[in-house]
């Protein structure tokens, strides 16, 4: 505890304080002496004055030269130059500086770090050395109380004591800054409430003894959050990401310890995370440039995976990847402690979570199937992995992106390809002398044959060739034994044409060769491949050609590298001996069969290319295969030097529309339901959508929910021939779906299930904007469907509420308030103002007005007291965000700040704290029809949401939602049910409901207007037919002009108690302008088949500017310029300070010396006689 004590010797010195020395005098001695000296110091003053602003003015002309650079905190900019060759950088968290300083390493190389809810603590590498954790965390016993001590034991302090003693220097001197402490010179890049309890100090898990025992150092995460609920969620993600050329692997592992897991739940009570909590590793994977799902193996608990403490009570876990055939793979490693964001807590936690000694090995494939044996298989359906429940004791996993739903078909490029078409290309000047061709080779040939008759073989040119080019040969099957070979000494240009292929309506065709090709010179043509379209299958004549892939060098290739490989004699600097794979996807999206060739070239194809560009060298192409893809993995492919794709589209293809959204990635809607990209499927009662819930959250958990697709109704059938409720609603595919093409379903399988799909992120509508959400929805018999829109910014997630205050009333440019319109005609002021403002900011009764009642009026001040919010106490509160005014800046939290509009007391409300004045709420002349009010909704607040929408008789329902902002942002999510999201429906077994979305223009103010206007003629037209008389009465409707002196953000102005003189901050606001005109806040317009809802928040949520206190002279000169002059500011003004206060000097000499002479002469003056 800190304690403030007086000074020995002093007069209350302060805490932190110095002591000063009196020279042994009284109290009234030293007065004294104080007093006679002071006027000579006045004038000591001055001149120091004068001497300290010259100079300080001085300073700043010198600083001003470099105004524009920024200092910048060296503190954690490492210095390390060793070097870091790994693939996952600075992954044992070794190369980070090692400064006093930076005790956490908060920003480490390589690394960066994201947090849903900032953490109060910092995270970062840490060292675990016994000593340095010492000194991190525990007193070295040094408790300085003042600066003077502090300085004395500043060198010996450590880590710990000083951020303690800043700590509680800071918190006693507000009004300072740390730089004032000179003995501070290298700042702490943490705070004391960053430090990490003494006892968890994870070490390592090396062992004793072991060569890397002396890294010390380990990345830790640690989580501390308690506003409003306990945990949260960050995660550190790597810099360097590891790229798999097509065809390699790699392995990866990484060690984990936790320590002090612990949750909330809505009573702000911490417990224990047993499960559903914890770390995490994820592998971010892109193939080809597409992402898919991150691998994780989460919830992570050391304190119960690994309860002997065995590794010093880490855990290691293992990866081994297998990259794709036919694109470049890359993963990211992430590691994190807590998962969700704002919108979905229910995975946060706080506590500890280290990780240490990251190593990645890249290897070729046949040494991936070595060490992934017996490993847990990831796939696309199955990618999260829970160490907390069934894969408590799973430590090793295998990502395989290299596998296919359909084998690759090896095709001999012998049978391919017809020894007639391997040719010269015809063009003019693609002819060489016969002495010069006689030495080319061309043809498919064996290899093993070539390699027998080399020894023999007369063709020189051939046979250096092939010596020196192709003694190392990477591909050993009895596919890859057959090669086509253009090798051209003359310069020729050949080609080679395969038999026609097949590529079958709506399919997709991968086609795979490897190719290599001597070096080609400037100006020359290497390798290329080209499809030829064709008729038929039999069709002899050719169509249309496309270049697909040319100019190929595979010399100039990027060389596929490995650390480790399955055989030894494999050349890991170069596993494939320069041979570059190549691909060819054809895409056949039409209704109808496509045929074509492929055609593998040499040298320059163009029919009009110079003699120049032809030139001697070869192409050899081998491995060749076809792969029958499905949509999902021809997405993962992406065209480049090496990879190419040719389209067959139908332009005029005419899609259903109305999808509710993406499928997930790797998700398969063409025989099951498929799981939606931007939305996760939950049970009603899960943490996701109820905060107070307790049950276990899963995800995406319900086989019968996800998108389905019309073109795929046949396929269902089979699927789910055992559910035969379901399969028999594919029946009639055109009944079902109507013109919606892929929609979101939820069969229910059970009575009384509630199962939903809820937005994954929130969607932001900026201040002042338009926004609309359509929902088509198709509910069966027996069942019952709901849409919600949720407001993410409140901490509860429920749906968004709309209200409009209970009351306004008329008022007139100085604030009265007035018994009609006063801008009306009609209006007398003297006998229709009802209550005049007084200084206080209460209304007194207008005893001239034609409904005052002195018997019940008399004595009373009144105030609206019906929109205002409530505390605990049941006093009326300011809104957030409200008026306030600090009329005493002496009193903490006084009357005007302490956010309390009227004080409450017995069931009675007053104006000050002290319960002095009573006020009467206006509310109850309202109801005894004295006062008649501007506004008053009697219906109460209207949600976002539409529940319990029943059978739609086989039709889809639209509902949308048009919002208009106001002077605030808006953040919502989505969520469309079967049933409600917040408890058992009144669903039926076998019943359904189905989503889509429904395109919409954008919407703008103009046909916000317009559509508005219509909607409040039918709405109209439908009041009258149900008998209703005034349509603003209406429950559909509400209509309200704002009025700032009626919302739970106005606090009225006192001047009574205004001690500093603030003022009334709103006197320029005037009731009566235009700008509050009334119009239509709500609108619920429901016509047949479609349903509206208008919610224009600008009519309740406006900005009312405070008045402008500034003095308009003081900000005649605030522009910044740009002196080009070649005069210093800061000089010129340091000559006018110095000047003016040494000619203050000179006047207040002479001034002293004119009165003390004036003294001197009334002193001497004679008495006058009498």
């Amino acid at each position: 505890m800190l304690s403030f004590r007086k000074k020995a010797g002093g007069d209350c010195a302060g805490f932190f304080g110095q002591a000063s020395s009196t020279g042994g005098k009284s109290k009234d001695q030293r007065c004294t002496t104080m007093r006679q000296n002071k006027r000579k110091n006045k004038l000591l003053a001055l001149f120091l004055t004068a001497f300290f602003l010259s100079a300080s003015a001085g300073a700043l002309s010198a600083c001003s030269k470099n105004s524009d650079k920024t200092n910048v905190d060296q503190s954690e900019i490492s210095s390390d130059s060793s070097s870091d060759s790994s693939k996952v950088k600075n992954g044992n968290f070794e190369f980070d500086s090692k400064k006093d300083n930076t005790p956490i390493v908060t920003s480490p190389k390589s690394w960066s770090l994201s947090s849903s809810l900032t953490s109060k603590t910092a995270s970062g590498v840490i060292d675990t050395d016994a000593d340095a954790w010492k000194n991190l965390t525990e007193t070295g016993g040094n408790n300085p109380m003042t600066e003077a001590e502090a300085k004395a034991q500043w060198e010996s302090m450590n880590a710990y004591d000083r951020l303690n003693y800043i700590k509680r220097w800071k918190e006693n001197n507000k009004n300072k800054k740390v730089d004032d402490l000179k003995f501070y010179k290298d700042h702490y890049n943490i705070s004391f409430d960053d430090i990490p309890d003494a006892d968890v100090n994870p070490g390592t898990h090396y062992a004793e003894g072991d060569a890397a025992a002396n890294q010390k150092r380990v990345l830790m995460i640690h989580n501390t959050y308690s506003t409003g609920t306990h945990g949260t969620a960050q995660k550190y993600t790597s810099s360097s990401s590891v790229t798999l050329p097509a065809g390699t692997s790699a392995t990866f592992s990484v060690w984990v310890k936790t320590a002090k897991l612990t949750y909330g739940t809505a009573d702000n009570d911490a417990i224990e995370a047993a499960y559903n909590r914890g770390a995490y590793i994820g592998i971010s994977q892109t193939v080809g440039g597409k992402s898919k799902d991150q691998v994780q193996v989460k919830n992570i608990n050391t304190e119960k995976i690994n309860e002997s403490g065995a590794n010093n009570g880490w855990v290691k876990y293992e990866f081994s990847l297998k990259g794709s055939k036919y694109a470049s793979t890359t993963f990211t490693i992430v590691l994190g402690l807590g998962q969700g964001n704002s919108n979905s807590r229910f995975e946060f936690v706080d506590g500890y979570a280290f990780f240490d000694d990251i190593q990645c090995t890249v290897i070729d494939d046949t040494k991936y199937d070595e060490l992934s044996a017996g490993a847990e298989t990831v796939t696309d359906e199955k990618f999260e992995f829970d160490a907390s429940a069934d894969y408590k004791n799973k430590y090793a996993y295998a990502i395989d992106l290299s596998t296919t739903e359909n084998a690759a078909e090896a095709a001999s490029l012998s049978t391919k390809i017809n020894a007639s078409s391997i040719k010269a290309i015809e063009a003019k000047n693609n002819e060489f002398d016969a002495d010069l061709t006689a030495k080319d080779k061309t043809g498919v040939f064996k290899k093993s044959a070539l390699d027998s008759s080399v020894s023999s073989e007369t063709n020189e040119y051939f046979a250096t060739t092939w010596k020196y080019d192709f003694k190392d040969y990477p591909f050993t099957s009895t596919a890859d034994n057959n090669l086509l070979l253009l090798l051209s000494a003359s310069g020729t240009a050949y080609e080679a044409t395969t038999n026609t292929f097949t590529a079958p309506a709506n399919t997709a065709i991968l086609y795979t060769v490897w190719v290599k090709t001597s070096s080609i010179g400037s100006g020359y043509t290497g390798a290329g491949i080209s499809l030829t379209e064709k008729a038929s299958a039999t069709a002899t004549a050719d169509g249309d050609k496309t270049t697909l892939l040319s100019s190929i060098d595979s010399t100039t290739g990027t060389k596929v590298t490995v650390d480790e490989a399955g055989d030894d004699s494999l050349n890991k600097d170069d596993l494939y001996y320069g041979w570059q794979r190549c691909t060819v996807l054809v895409t056949n999206d039409t209704e109808e069969d496509k045929y074509y060739t492929l055609t593998f070239t040499y040298g320059a194809t163009d029919e009009n290319a110079e003699k120049t560009a032809y030139g001697a060298g070869y192409a050899a192409f081998t491995g060749f295969s076809s792969t029958v893809l499905t949509d999902k993995e021809a997405g993962y492919h992406s065209t480049g030097t090496y990879a190419a794709k040719k389209e067959f589209s139908d332009s005029d293809d005419d899609t259903a529309s109305g999808a509710f959204d993406e499928r997930a990635f790797g998700s398969d809607v063409t025989t099951k339901f498929a799981d939606l990209k931007n939305y996760y499927g939950v049970e009603s009662g899960s943490p996701m959508v109820d905060k107070n819930s307790t049950a276990e959250a899963k995800i995406n958990d319900y086989e019968y929910a996800g998108l389905v697709n019309k073109d795929y109704a046949e396929a269902y059938k089979t699927t789910y021939a055992s559910e035969s409720g379901l399969a028999g609603l594919f029946d009639d595919a055109g009944a079902l779906f109507g013109n919606v093409s892929e929609p979101a379903m939820i069969y229910n399988k059970e009575e009384g299930k509630s199962y939903g799909f809820i937005g994954r992120s929130s969607v932001s509508v900026s201040a002042d904007s338009y926004k609309t959400v359509s929902v088509k929805v198709k509910v069966s018999a027996g069942a019952e469907a709901s849409i919600y829109l949720i407001d993410t910014d409140e901490r509860a997630k429920t749906a968004f509420t709309f209200n409009t205050p209970k009351v306004s009333y008329w008022y007139d440019k100085k604030g009265n308030i007035c018994a009609k319109d006063p801008t009306s005609s009609t209006f007398k002021p003297a006998t229709d103002t009802a209550f005049y403002l007084d200084n206080r900011g209460l209304y007194v009764p207008n005893t001239s007005w034609t409904k005052y009642d002195a018997a019940t009026m008399n004595g009373k001040v009144y105030a609206n007291l019906s929109n205002y919010g409530t505390d605990d106490d049941g006093n009326l509160i300011v809104a957030d965000g409200g008026v306030s005014y600090n009329y005493d800046s002496t009193v903490w939290n006084n009357q005007g700040v302490d956010g309390i509009a009227y004080y409450a007391k017995d069931g009675k409300y007053y104006a000050y704290s002290d319960y002095t004045v009573e006020v009467t709420d206006l509310m109850t002349l309202v109801e005894a029809d004295v006062l008649t009010p501007r506004s008053l909704n009697t219906h109460g607040a209207v949600t976002l949401e539409k529940t319990h929408i029943g059978d739609t008789q086989g039709a889809w329902k639209t509902f949308t939602f048009y919002i208009h902002t106001g002077n605030e942002a808006k953040n919502y999510r989505l969520e469309v049910w079967s049933g409600v999201r917040d408890g058992a429906s009144a669903n039926e077994a076998g019943s359904y409901v189905m989503f889509a979305a429904n395109e919409m223009d954008a919407l703008t103010a103009d046909t916000w207007k317009s559509n508005l206007k219509q909607s409040v003629r039918n709405a109209k037209a439908k009041a009258a037919e149900a008998g209703v008389t005034d349509f603003k009465t209406s429950e559909n409707v509400r209509y309200y002009a704002f009025s700032f002196l009626d919302s739970a953000k106005f606090l009225r102005y006192d001047s009574t108690i205004d001690v500093d003189d603030v003022g009334n901050s709103y006197t320029s606001y005037d009731s009566t302008s235009s700008d509050y005109e009334e119009g239509v806040a709500y609108l619920l317009d429901e016509d047949g088949d479609i349903s509206r809802t208008y919610v224009d928040y600008s009519k309740t949520e406006v900005t009312v500017a405070a008045d402008d206190s500034s003095n308009d002279s003081d900000n005649d000169n605030t522009d910044d310029t740009t002196d080009t002059s070649g005069v210093n500011g800061w000089l010129l003004a340091s000559s006018i300070i110095l000047a003016a206060v040494l000619l203050l000097a000179i006047v207040s000499i002479a001034v002293q010396r004119i009165a003390k002479k004036k003294n001197r002469m009334k002193a001497v003056k004679p008495a006058a006689k009498k």
